[in-house]
């Protein structure tokens, strides 16, 4: 399979089938694809692709909990998100600026997101994550990921 940015890279990878991007994708720091750098590298991926290996264990492991997370701890609703389409063309840091004005507001009904919010700016995660999934302690305010 070969793809950029969409979600077979790691729904392929997840069943066991090899992929390669062409370019950084979200998922870029879990490791499960094969993600060359240069155009040199891409072509000789490309010329040897009846060669690739099987995909390891542990990388299907790391699709399948990139997917889960993504589509369960990454997700959480709030009716003051709008609609943006992160893949195609939109203001990025118009978007983050809107979106701390409105978690700043006292009014806010859903308190989950303006916390889980805070903790992703504090700790400048690439992702919001639903702490609630995890335990209770202290900890949550303090998750740190190196997935920027």
């Amino acid at each position: 399979m070969i793809t950029c940015h969409s979600s077979a890279g790691y729904e392929y990878t997840s069943l066991g089938v090899p992929v390669i991007t062409s370019a950084d994708t979200r998922y870029s720091e879990f490791d499960i694809t094969l993600a060359p750098r240069t155009k040199k590298n891409y072509k000789k991926i490309l010329n040897n692709i009846t060669k690739l290996k099987k995909v390891s264990r542990d990388k299907i492991f790391r699709a399948k909990l990139y997917w889960y997370l993504n589509s369960n701890i990454c997700k959480i609703d709030h009716p003051a998100i709008p609609f943006f389409d992160a893949v195609r063309w939109y203001d990025e840091r118009k978007f983050w600026k809107t979106m701390d004005k409105t978690t700043n507001k006292k009014n806010l009904t859903n308190v989950n997101f303006s916390k889980n919010f805070k903790i992703q700016i504090q700790n400048s995660n690439r992702h919001l994550f639903d702490t609630s999934v995890f335990d209770k302690s202290k900890k949550n305010t303090k998750i740190k990921l190196n997935d920027a």
